[in-house]
């Protein structure tokens, strides 16, 4: 292990909070005064003689997101928003790789599989620190697994865990998992932030104050302004920690223009879910760098619940929807032409992509399936959307438009972001409503959790046992033209039958930044790889 040169404790830089921002872009402020607000100071004159040296100034990369955060504890986050939090103050026994399916050594620096690729064993790095002080053992990774797994269905990791039999500390630094079939999905599912190892002598605060063994500490949490994250000077991988900047902030900033506004004008350095209608502004600006993904593994969704009424045991009631909504309407009218607006859940680039025969827009068959499935059109349907991405009630409007085209009457119901996270998503309460889905690229990543039973991506509690089974299969073959006939037979039955949802698009994610960071990817989920970059500013 690399040793640790032990940096200097930086302190706190004077941030911009949301207000601030606001205050700036819309009074038109000159230059200096926004600096000013961002902390950065006149060059100062010379120190007199005898005059103690001035404390460096902490370099600070300000990220200006479009929501704010949800949940710190990594065990229960939901959010894709939540993400900076998992990945810059905790680690994982690997982390992801830019492409989501070859994860690298982070906690773990080597591992074994065993000839029937059950057996896993890992050897964890001696020394890493949690920013506690204490130092990481496998008693840690054994604690985050089974805590993981007595969260269940209010988190993630259960769900990604599904062929984890048995795991055991075999010793201060091995640590063994035994899966109850072979999983070519199971290793690349240890990076997600679910399976972020906590502290368990500080679980108790991980809530208000999460303790980690990431490259960053977390500082505070204003909500509804910033997230501030410093250095952790005694972070195991020195030489990745000297590329970074000695904090990280993250700020809210929802209305896109003025994240836009604020990256040009240098209060931040990198803005966050670019729109389709920007790419050209950001792409045309000589000082400024569009980020995208090499593919996409995210999606945008109607879905339905199957625990309640109308469309519990409604199968052509729903196949009804999905023939009335115009896609093309909502690809063009809302993003711009930016996504494709195919019904298989596979992007059309991946390996595992095949051609289904998707429903098409079609209002006789649309009506004809409705009268048929005996639903009562005076009664309303309410439609659950959300506030804080700017297409989530424009996309609910052209969809309630094109309902009521076949005589539903459906009334919109929009939520705050977080709200609509806790109540409608994690709390099932929805008769249909949007999702946006951010997956893993491997076929089964991309929606194995949005279709199997009780998973974290399934509040419509959709379930057909031939599907589970299918999946099962996917998971234990190792022949990838025999799991794209799965993952196909998978589609024809629960999206093409079933109607568990109807995909809308795809998303193609974009932010958007300054030249002070190099390298700095999106993955496929349509989050940053804050493992793999440069700060140069």
């Amino acid at each position: 292990m690399t040793n640790a040169s032990h940096l200097p404790n930086p302190r706190n830089s004077t941030s911009l909070t949301r207000r601030q921002l606001l205050k700036a872009t819309v009074g038109g402020m000159s230059a200096l005064t926004l600096l000013s607000l961002a902390g950065c100071q006149p060059v100062a004159a010379p120190a007199a003689v005898g005059d103690a040296p001035a404390a460096a100034i902490p370099s600070t990369l300000t990220i200006g997101y479009d929501l704010d955060i949800i949940k710190l504890d990594p065990g229960i986050q939901q959010a894709g928003v939540d993400w900076p939090a998992a990945a810059l103050v905790f680690n994982r026994l690997v982390e992801y790789d830019n492409t989501m399916m070859n994860p690298v050594p982070s906690l773990a620096e080597s591992w074994t599989v065993a000839d029937d690729e059950l057996t896993y064993t890992f050897q964890l790095r001696q020394g890493v620190k949690f920013h506690s002080g204490r130092e990481v053992t496998a008693e840690d990774v054994a604690y985050t697994f089974t805590r993981n797994f007595e969260i269940g269905s209010k988190g993630r990791f259960a769900g990604y865990m599904l062929s984890v039999d048995t795991f055991e500390a075999t010793g201060p630094y091995e640590f063994v998992i035994h899966l109850k079939q072979q999983d070519v999905t199971f290793f690349p599912n240890l990076a997600v932030m679910s399976a972020s190892i906590v502290d368990k002598e500080t679980i108790d605060q991980v809530d208000t104050h999460p303790i980690g063994s990431g490259p960053y500490e977390f500082v505070e949490w204003v909500p509804g302004e910033r997230v501030v994250y410093r250095k952790f000077a005694d972070y195991w991988n020195q030489e990745q920690l000297a590329q970074w900047p000695d904090e990280i902030v993250t700020i809210a900033i929802p209305e896109v223009q003025t994240r836009i506004a604020n990256l040009q004008s240098g209060q931040v350095d990198i803005a966050t879910s670019i729109p389709a209608e920007f790419f050209e502004q950001i792409s045309s600006d000589s000082n400024l760098q569009l980020l995208g993904q090499e593919i996409s593994a995210s999606y945008l969704c109607l879905i339905f619940s199957n625990e309640r009424p109308p469309f519990q045991e409604n199968k052509l009631l729903r196949q009804a929807i999905g023939h009335a909504i115009d896609k093309e309407a909502i690809l063009q009218n809302v993003f711009f032409g930016s996504g494709e607006s195919q019904c298989n859940l596979i992007p059309s680039t991946h390996w595992a992509y095949s051609e289904l025969d998707c429903p098409t827009r079609d209002l006789d068959e649309a009506r004809r399936l409705l009268a048929e499935s005996g639903f009562d059109t005076t009664t309303k349907i309410t439609f659950r959307t959300f506030t804080g991405q700017q297409f989530g009630v424009p996309v609910a409007e052209i969809i309630q438009s094109n309902l009521t085209e076949i005589g539903l009457n459906v009334e919109i119901e929009s939520l705050e972001w977080a709200f609509y996270v806790e109540d409608a998503w994690v709390g099932r309460n929805f008769e249909m409503t949007l999702a946006w889905y951010g997956r893993e690229i491997d076929p089964d990543g991309l929606f194995s959790s949005v279709l199997r039973k009780e998973q974290g991506n399934n509040p419509m509690r959709y379930f057909n046992q031939e599907v589970e089974d299918l999946f099962d299969k996917g998971k234990a073959t190792a022949d990838r033209e025999e799991r794209k006939k799965i993952y196909e037979d998978i589609m024809n039955i629960a999206i093409l039958d079933d109607t568990a949802l109807v995909k809308l698009k795809t998303m193609e994610v974009k932010w958007a930044a300054n030249k002070k960071v190099e390298g700095f990817t999106l993955m496929p989920k349509g989050h940053p790889n804050f493992y793999d970059w440069k700060w140069v500013g």
